[in-house]
Parts: structure tokens; sequence; C-alpha cells
């Protein structure tokens, strides 16, 4: 049977991101402990990209780039969509130093900048499709999604953020019905 005759029937199989994606235990900026299917994708519209607080390289780029995004997205930020900056240096990228970092990109409510265990984070990189080891080795792309209707697209980080907005709008406004 098809998906959109599942869907139809009203028993939809399970999300394929809830498959893949590593539901590790989690912390962010707020020391928060949180899991990051159940609590940060599960039912959303995600914008995930990889970071860590003391890269010299695209790292601070693309969070200046991805804090433009946010603005362009306030009605979606913190409820339809979560914005999730998952750190690949989890020994250094603590809680308190990930909320420096937040802070001085401005991140709003419903951007979660996250850290865990380096087993964990190992874990959900290789989940996410990232390199498991050399934290130079992280990716310069954002994934964007849509787990209810499990469509999702990668970006360059350094786009423009009108277009990263748009992708955004465009997978929110997804549904079931747009199948």
């Amino acid at each position: 049977m098809t998906r959109r005759a599942l869907l139809a029937r009203g028993s939809a199989p399970a999300s394929l991101a809830a498959r893949y994606l590593a539901n590790i235990r989690v912390r962010d900026q707020f020391d928060r402990r949180l899991r990051f299917y159940d609590d940060l994708v599960k039912g959303r519209t995600v914008l995930i990209n990889f970071m860590f607080t003391t890269c010299d390289g695209i790292c601070p780029r693309a969070t200046a780039n991805l804090a433009k995004v946010q603005d362009l997205v306030p009605d979606l930020l913190g409820n339809k969509l979560h914005m999730l900056s998952v750190s690949v240096d989890p020994v250094n990228d603590t809680p308190r130093q990930l909320a420096r970092y937040a802070a001085a990109h401005h991140a709003r409510p419903g951007w979660y900048f996250l850290t865990g265990t380096p087993r964990d984070m190992k874990d959900l990189r290789v989940s996410l499709g990232a390199p498991e080891d050399d934290k130079m080795q992280h990716t310069g792309l954002v994934t964007i999604g849509n787990d209810p209707v499990g469509r999702w697209r990668h970006f360059y980080s350094l786009s423009s953020p009108t277009s990263i907005a748009e992708a955004v709008r465009n997978i929110a406004a997804l549904s079931i019905a747009t199948l």
C-alpha cells in the first residue's frame, strides 16, 4: 500500500525521521535536558546545522547567516519551527559556552544550541549523515525538514537568508493533504 493510501486510511507509518534520527539525550544552551527527536523534531519543521563555538572558519559566518533567517521567520520560530545548532565539539561546548555563543548571535526562543556526551553526539552526527570523529569536517550545510510529511532538503549555510527562509516556509507549509 502506498504512503498516501496509508495516510488516507489514518494508519500512517512512523515518521521516517523517527526511524533514522538518534533520539539521544541532549542539553541546550539553558542546560535543559531534551530528547533530540521526541522533544525537538517530532511533529515540526526543523532547520539543523552543525557548529562549534571555537570554530574560526565557517561556523561564525553560518550562524550569523542563520540569525538573519530567524528574523525572516519570526511567526514560525518556536512554534512550528525549531532551529537546531548541533555542536561537533561536545567536550568544550558546554551549555554555558553555548549560551554565550547563542547570545552573541541574538538567538531567539525556538533556536536551540545543543550538546551532549561525546558518544551521544557522535551517534547524532552519524544519524544526520555527518562525519563522526573530526570536528573540522563538519558540513557547511543546513538541513530543513518537515517531520510530519517526511520532506527534507539541504542548503549551503551561506546561501542567502531569504532563500533559506523561503525554503523553510515552503517546507513548513506542506501538509499530508499536499502529498
